[in-house]
Parts: structure tokens; sequence; C-alpha cells
């Protein structure tokens, strides 16, 4: 079984899994695009690809190889002390094949990757609060409040068992509470940019909203214009048509896992009776 999301293919099988502990950097990491989810981080994902930059993280990323999560789950424990903060070789393992990143969970880990990778550019995607909120709340918002139950990531600890823990600490950390509150995440979006203005020098940082195109994009970057439109992703309907298909698969594969482990019992329990009821034992 195999899926997609956002233009990566994702190997339900897990055949192609990689446990990236212990990778080092094998290509120059140039772009951090840390805007918040919905801002259009899907649109740069294209955009940045179409640019030349291989591979751009996104949390398709983390779809596409669910082991990443575990790296991510330990730079998330890191916020609250459980484990020391991650170094740059500690980071070059999840993101050392990567020449950018957008989206989630890179976009969380701003400050330590503003820190870690100083050569980097960031560019900073935005849209109006209000609108962002809708969106957000419409998507992401959805499955965080589906997050509190736990059973699929019990009977499928390799997929979603990995990116639960990951996306449940990184946003309850995060954003101070797991309930999505309008006013408590509206509070926090403001303070993500904010915080990201002050701690990046003017001449390393682009505010930028998609809806701009490749003109200042590609200024900022260096890069020719290309000749094509902008990528344009209506990242709504895809998140829920997607995580749907997604979902959907996982769940058949942890049900077939279930019933194969039960099906020796169930068979066992039955010959045990069969074997009682004519007086074997």
């Amino acid at each position: 079984m195999s899926g997609d999301y956002f233009g990566l293919p994702i190997d339900m099988s897990g055949k192609t899994w990689v446990d990236r502990h212990g990778s080092k950097r094998t290509k120059p990491m140039e772009v951090l695009v840390l805007g918040m989810p919905r801002t259009g981080t899907a649109s740069m994902r294209m955009a940045l690809t179409r640019l030349g930059y291989d591979h751009v993280y996104h949390m398709a990323s983390v779809f596409h190889n669910p082991p990443d999560a575990d790296i991510w789950h330990e730079a998330a424990a890191a916020w609250v002390g459980k484990r020391k903060p991650l170094t740059r070789e500690e980071w070059d393992q999840v993101l050392g094949h990567a020449m950018a990143v957008t989206d989630f969970p890179a976009a969380v880990f701003w400050k330590e990757l503003i820190e870690m990778y100083p050569e980097a550019k960031v560019v900073l995607t935005n849209r109006d609060r209000d609108a962002w909120w809708k969106s957000f709340n419409a998507t992401i918002g959805a499955s965080i409040k589906k997050m509190r139950s736990s059973w699929l990531a019990t009977i499928d600890p390799t997929f979603v068992g990995r990116i639960r823990p990951m996306a449940y600490n990184m946003f309850g950390q995060y954003f101070g509470t797991m309930d999505v509150d309008e006013a408590r995440y509206k509070e926090v979006f403001v303070q993500h940019y904010d915080n990201i203005r002050k701690a990046t020098p003017p001449e390393r940082l682009l505010d930028y909203n998609v809806s701009q195109g490749w003109e200042p994009l590609c200024e900022f970057l260096g890069k020719p214009v290309p000749e094509e439109d902008f990528p344009r992703v209506n990242e709504s309907d895809y998140f829920h048509k997607t995580m749907g298909t997604i979902m959907g698969l996982r769940m058949q594969i942890a049900v077939k896992r279930v019933l194969s482990m039960a099906a020796p019992i169930v068979v066992a329990g039955v010959a045990v009776y069969f074997a009682r009821t004519r007086g074997y034992f």
C-alpha cells in the first residue's frame, strides 16, 4: 500500500523507512522558511523545489519517513529539560539531506534552527491572523482534537504511534495547551512572528506572503525568476483528502496486524475448548 502527501510518496509498508540517527549532513542548509503552517508552506515547498533546493523538509517529510518523528520528539523533550538541547550534529541527523525547511515541525524550532544554521536565509511566510486561524482550526486544529484518542497509535505503533506523540508534545508545548483555544493560538501566532523578526538580522530575513509570487522571493534568494506561475496549493482541501486517505490505509494495516496476532490465540482457544468438551484434559 502507498499514498501521497503534498507530493511526497508515503510508503505504508515501511520498507523504505530509514532511522536517521547517526546520519551526517550531505547538502548545505540554505533556506529556513519559518512561518506558521497554513501560510502557504506547501506552496513554498513546491516553489523552493522548483528553484533547485533539494530536499525541502516539510511535515510531509515525516509522513514520508516516520522514524524522523523520533528525533523531532527528542528535540521537543529538550524544551522541558528531559534531555539536553540537540547539537548541530544531532540536527543534521534529521535535516542533513535537506537544503531548506518549511512548515511544522521545523517552524516551531525556529530559535534552534536560526542559531544552528547561521549561513541559511530566513523566509517568514505570513498571512492575516484571522484567515490563518480559520484555516488552521479547520485542518490542523481538528487533527489535534482527534489526537486525544490514542487507540490507533496503540495498534499502529510504527506510524501513528510515532507521529502522534511528536505532534502532541510539540503543539502542547509550543502553544502552551492542547486545547485548541482561538485566543491562545492567535496570541502565539503573533508572538511567533515578533520573536523571529527580533532574532533575525534584517539582511538575513524576508517577510513574505505567497501572494507576492516569485519576484521578491527570487530576488532575496538570488535566483532567476521561473517562467511558470508560482505554485498554488489549496492546503485545506488537500489536507482533509490526503489525511483521510493516509489514516484509512494505516487503519487497514493496523487491523490486519491485530487480526493476524489474534488468530493464533483464537485457534488455540477453540482447540482447548473442544479438547475439554471431549474429555482430553
